[in-house]
């Protein structure tokens, strides 16, 4: 395919608010819309228009509010979901720190070459020289208490580095996951069976790709970006954590041609990962604040509300035991 320069011109918020009604949108005022555009930016904002097009243009009698009203919906349900996602960032931090430390008997495992894969040695050392960086210039009172009064006589090149239940907070969490993703496959089988059975899994390779997983929907959602009428990618393995007897999990495909598979899936994924019954209830009460007469909301609410009953169902179901609530509180 012959690539073409782009050159098209620049636009403020009224010339794409007139452009919108050329499509059929219904607006009321052009100077809210312009500053909708402005205030959002129309590159995002275009994103929400599917559910409401056809052929190029807007359905007949599609408004700007239910637009918004998308928007806004999509803005609360990552809120919610980044809620539940990280509290299992901090239990994952936490469990990694202390499971390393009791398995090398090294406060400053993270520093210590054998524990991670000698073909990520690179990305071991560039993600610590992160870390390093950060630590120092750290305000926090821990850090500073540590910088004040201690070193560590493990490593000669980054003596000035703290223990890992330190380090473990200072980290972003793309390095923590960098750090994990880097981890000895030895290593891996020998720490991640006690973190992986709190949440009723079977295997350190299922653990991974469902933190993989999880880890993509958090950065969507810590990133401000469109979890709505997203596909995402299944963890592997899902269909041993529920029972057999219902197909619709089986073969994990929401019922409405894809276009809400970001919010059913993330649902599905939080329950079955954390055993919650409050990721229902709280999607429920999302739910329940925006108005069903909206035709588009109403399709959310008949496959996020029949997804809610068959999760009930599935709680019933599942093999494993549940994570104690107060394991990640």
């Amino acid at each position: 395919m012959t690539k073409l320069p782009y050159n098209k011109p620049y636009k403020d918020g009224l010339s794409l608010a007139i452009k919108l009604i050329y499509k059929g949108l219904s607006i009321d005022s052009l100077k809210r819309a312009s500053h909708v555009i402005e205030a959002i930016s129309y590159f995002r904002f275009k994103a929400y228009f599917s559910p409401f097009m056809k052929d190029g243009k807007f359905i007949p009698g599609t408004t700007l509010d239910d637009i918004l009203t998308l928007y806004k919906f999509d803005i609360e349900l990552r809120c919610l979901f980044f809620k539940y996602i990280s509290r299992i960032e901090i239990f994952v931090r936490s469990s990694l720190d202390q499971a390393l430390t009791k398995h090398t008997r090294n406060p400053f495992w993270y520093l210590d070459s054998n524990v991670f894969s000698s073909n990520k040695k690179d990305d071991v050392v560039g993600t610590v020289l992160e870390i390093r960086k950060s630590f120092l210039r750290s305000k926090e009172d821990f850090s500073e208490h540590y910088k004040s009064k201690y070193f560590n006589d493990f490593s000669a090149l980054f003596n000035d580095l703290p223990p890992g239940w330190i380090a473990i907070e200072i980290m972003t969490y793309g390095q923590v996951k960098r750090l994990m993703d880097s981890l000895d496959r030895d290593v891996e089988l020998a720490i991640y069976p006690d973190i992986y059975k709190k949440f009723g899994m079977r295997s350190t390779d299922t653990f991974k790709s469902w933190i993989d997983v999880l880890y993509h929907i958090r950065n969507i959602c810590a990133h401000h970006n469109r979890l709505f009428n997203r596909n995402l990618k299944a963890p592997s393995n899902i269909k041993s954590f529920v029972s057999s007897t219902i197909a619709y999990f089986g073969a994990f495909r929401p019922p409405i041609s894809g276009i809400f598979q970001g919010s059913c899936r993330v649902c599905c994924y939080l329950f079955l990962f954390m055993r919650l019954s409050w990721v229902l209830m709280d999607l429920s009460v999302l739910l329940w604040s925006y108005p069903s007469s909206l035709s588009v909301m109403s399709i959310v609410w008949d496959v996020c509300f029949s997804l809610r009953d068959k999760l009930h169902l599935v709680s019933l179901k599942v093999r494993n035991p549940r994570l104690d609530a107060a394991d990640l509180a």
